[in-house]
């Protein structure tokens, strides 16, 4: 998983398949699709709220391992916002294992 906080933006990756579409869930849920459909990843727009966008994780095209990692994802990304210094503005990554 990684986290732009200059972006405002965390990324949680599912796969290493290359993106053949995105599917915009909602205005701050992301998925990105290989070429069979099945999702690769995800983009998150707005870390502290990231939270709440669990219950929109039904739309996003994702297995039951997968939607589990992703809500665990949201809810580590909510965390680590809700303590981060607002002027806070590099790019880090986390292992989610």
């Amino acid at each position: 998983m990684s986290l732009d906080f200059s972006a405002n933006a965390a990324y949680v990756q599912l796969t290493d398949h290359e993106v053949e579409e995105t599917k915009i869930v909602d205005e701050s849920l992301f998925v990105d699709l290989d070429d069979q459909g099945a999702a690769i990843g995800v983009e998150v727009l707005g870390l502290k709220d990231a939270y709440s966008l669990k219950h929109l994780l039904s739309d996003a095209h994702l297995t039951a391992s997968h939607l589990e990692t992703v809500a665990q994802a949201l809810e580590r990304i909510a965390e680590i916002a809700a303590g981060a210094d607002p002027q806070r503005k590099e790019y880090i990554e986390i292992d989610l294992a």
